[in-house]
């Protein structure tokens, strides 16, 4: 029983059951036969699922500064997120405040410190990479317990403009 006491059959049209019957009831046409080539799936097989993935593939897109800057900004994001998942109520209320503008600042301080070290202007992947950890050890050195104040602020400001 469905619904209020009726059956599915007793709610639909006549018209419509007619015409499913009938789109049913018709013969298909027949499919040509495949070649072997064409009924052997075309899937990748679980060992080429488990390798790992090459090192050069994974480098190889070209990401941006403000891409590069979010990932060395990883630590405030997951803090972010967290606390709109178990803050509390009032945190998660009015959007982690607190977590998102600290996520902001290290973004902001993170593109700066990129541009200002030219990772845009860095040739080759390795160069890049060395660009990354150097404005990542910046924020790491002047930003003590991830939390960002004016005074750390200028603090990296002022490391920044002597590297």
């Amino acid at each position: 029983m469905g619904w209020f006491g009726k059956q599915a059959e007793d709610v639909v049209d006549s018209d419509l059951k007619s015409y499913y019957k009938q789109q049913t009831l018709q013969e298909k046409p027949a499919e040509p036969p495949r070649t072997a080539a064409e009924v052997q799936p075309q899937s990748a097989t679980l060992e080429s699922l488990t390798q790992p993935i090459p090192e050069a593939k994974l480098q190889s897109r070209d990401k941006t500064v403000s891409q590069i800057a979010m990932d060395n900004c990883v630590e405030y994001e997951k803090a972010f997120s967290n606390c709109l998942l178990r803050g509390t109520l009032w945190e998660r209320f009015t959007s982690c405040p607190t977590q998102k503008t600290m996520h902001d600042k290290c973004v902001e301080l993170q593109t700066l410190a990129l541009q200002v070290l030219n990772f845009e202007q860095a040739g080759d992947d390795e160069t890049k990479m060395k660009i990354k950890a150097q404005a990542d050890d910046l924020m790491i050195r002047h930003v003590p317990n991830l939390t960002i104040t004016e005074a750390n602020v200028e603090a990296f400001k002022s490391a920044l403009s002597s590297e």
